[in-house]
C-alpha cells in the first residue's frame, strides 16, 4: 500500500449552525444547491437541510461544514474530520465580501472568479490588508 498526502489547496467552507435561516441563505445566495424543510420529530420541529453533491443529495447536520471542492462541487464534512484535515488561512469568505464591498470591488471580484490566478492574487492582497487592519486594532 502506498501513502499519500493531500495537496495544499484553499477551499471555501461554511459551518452550518442548524438554523433554517442559514440554510435558506446559502441556497438563495446560490452558494449551494439544496433544499430545506421543517420536520416534526416528536414535539420538536427541526430543520432538515440537504445539499446536492456529485454523489446525489446528502443531508447536512448541525455543525457540519459545507465544503466547495477544487472543481466547484459541494459536499458536507463532519466537524471532527474537517478539523483534522483543514486549517484556517486567516481570511473568511464573509471577510472577503465585506472588504470588497467596502472598497467597491465586488464587480471586479465576480469578473475575476473565472481566472484562478487572478482570484488567488486578489485573495492574497485582501488577506494581507485584513491582517494588517487587525494588527492595527
Amino acid at each position: 500500500m502506498a501513502k499519500y498526502r493531500k495537496k495544499p489547496v484553499i477551499i471555501d467552507a461554511w459551518q452550518w449552525d442548524g438554523s433554517e435561516g442559514m440554510a435558506i441563505q446559502l441556497i438563495q445566495n446560490n452558494t449551494v444547491k439544496g433544499s430545506v424543510q421543517k420536520v416534526l420529530e416528536g414535539e420538536t420541529p427541526t430543520v432538515a437541510f440537504r445539499i446536492f453533491t456529485l454523489e446525489g443529495a446528502m443531508s447536512v447536520s448541525e455543525g457540519d461544514y459545507i465544503i466547495r471542492g477544487v472543481e466547484g462541487e459541494f459536499y458536507p464534512c463532519k466537524p471532527n474530520i474537517f478539523e483534522k484535515t483543514y486549517e484556517s488561512v486567516g481570511i473568511s469568505v464573509g471577510e472577503i465580501d465585506a472588504a470588497l464591498a467596502e472598497h467597491n470591488l465586488h464587480e471586479s471580484w465576480i469578473e475575476m472568479e473565472d481566472d484562478s490566478n487572478n482570484l488567488e492574487a486578489l485573495r492574497e492582497i485582501l488577506s494581507r490588508e485584513l491582517n494588517d487592519n487587525r494588527e492595527e486594532l
